[in-house]
């Protein structure tokens, strides 16, 4: 069997923009170097709405060979609906399609795949973006029945069978692989884990490329970045509180704030910190184009997650693409690989604590930090070395060969 043929399964929507640049770009790859890739995605209503990028996606993924199955996506107890939804599409596909390789992003898609892949004895791999308690519990800002210590047990087992029961596992950190990987060998088992982060296309990061007219001035100011969601395990307040300790030696300084998030939510928190727009900070929404040109005019890159235990298997897709556009990184401690990589490369600071002494900790060092000539060329040089999307592409390719080569 020299062609693999695979279903890849994800209930984030490949309308979402970031399967623009965490999904698609993958399959992409994965179609070129010769395996046949089935999708199956839950695509949110409004984004369906929008018919121009529905076709411009359809006509790509056609182009590529890549046939693609979606359905509805709901939110919170509507994933139950998702689920056997998704589990009885993934048996049509799989039978019809004969499909040999089940790929399932994340938390749900596992639970949908893994008794198709038993039932029909194809081979199963978990691509796990962080834990399953972390995805229903620790990023979640409400309060569920999941939030009752006994119930977060239950999703830590269901994990850790599910590792054990599928043919690879994807992690995001070398370190999350290494304390699964020590834990399952002390239980006598042994599985394939590959460890392989959120990576970030450096060609749309070139310096030449990345510099176009902004839609807001920032000439002059000193330019503190954050990109992504908010209201879940990013932590906004302190981030402003680092903005404000920041001021203080910066008078010049602006937080920008590229998210797609309530801007209700980000206002009001703003507020409440008494930050004042286009004079201490800006929102703006852009697409996934758009954002190199932006992070290519900003001075340091910012993100603050929620402290807890799943988070040594993050890599914050901003971190990539932070340094891809040369711009240092700042970071509070334990997220995934980041500690290792951002001291040993030396292209960003560690936030030890979120309180002012720490702050201003970080401050000092990332004022030193910055008035090295060679910060620009080294994150960049740090970006590839340690995000490359061709690397991988290539990873991802190596699991599939692996899986097919064991028939």
């Amino acid at each position: 069997m020299n062609e693999p043929r695979a279903l890849y399964i994800t209930n984030l929507g490949l309308l979402d923009n970031l399967a623009r640049t965490q999904i698609l770009p993958y399959l992409r790859g994965l179609s070129k170097n010769g395996i046949e890739i089935n999708i199956l995605s839950f695509e949110k209503k409004h984004n369906l709405k929008n018919k121009i990028s529905l076709e411009q996606l359809c006509r790509e993924l056609e182009d590529l060979n890549i046939k693609w199955d979606r359905l509805p996506y709901h939110s919170r107890w509507g994933n139950i609906r998702d689920l056997f939804a998704g589990a009885i599409k993934t048996w049509e596909i799989v039978r019809k399609r004969g499909v040999f390789i089940i790929h399932a992003r994340a938390s749900i898609p596992i639970l949908m795949a893994f008794p198709v892949a038993k039932l029909l004895k194809r081979r199963l791999i978990y691509d796990r973006r962080g834990t399953m308690a972390g995805d229903f519990v620790d990023d979640v800002n409400i309060k569920n029945l999941f939030s009752v210590r006994f119930f977060s047990i239950i999703l830590e087992v269901i994990d850790r069978f599910l590792i054990k029961h599928s043919d690879a596992t994807i992690v995001l950190s070398k370190r999350s692989r290494e304390i699964l990987g020590s834990t399952l060998r002390a239980s006598g088992n042994r599985v394939a884990i590959e460890s392989i982060p959120c990576c970030t296309d450096m060609a749309k990061f070139k310096s030449d490329k990345a510099r176009e007219r902004l839609k807001i001035d920032l000439n002059g100011r000193f330019v503190m970045c954050y990109l992504g969601s908010l209201g879940t395990c990013y932590l906004l307040k302190e981030m402003i509180v680092f903005f404000k300790a920041l001021k203080r030696k910066r008078k010049n300084a602006i937080f920008l704030i590229i998210s797609h998030s309530d801007r209700g939510y980000i206002k009001g928190v703003l507020k409440t910190e008494r930050l004042r727009p286009l004079t201490d900070y800006a929102i703006i929404e852009l697409c996934p184009e758009e954002v190199p040109g932006y992070l290519a005019r900003c001075n340091i890159s910012i993100m603050f997650i929620k402290p807890v235990e799943c988070k040594v298997g993050c890599s914050p897709t901003k971190v990539g693409e932070s340094l891809a556009a040369g711009c240092p990184v700042v970071i509070n401690k334990g997220i995934g690989d980041m500690d290792d990589i951002l001291r040993n490369e030396n292209v960003g600071v560690i936030v030890e604590g979120f309180d002012g002494f720490h702050y201003n900790k970080a401050i000092d060092e990332l004022e030193g930090l910055l008035k090295d000539a060679e910060i620009f060329k080294r994150c960049r040089k740090a970006a590839g070395k340690h995000f490359s999307i061709a690397d991988g592409i290539d990873k991802y390719t190596a699991v599939y060969k692996n899986l097919t080569s064991s028939v």
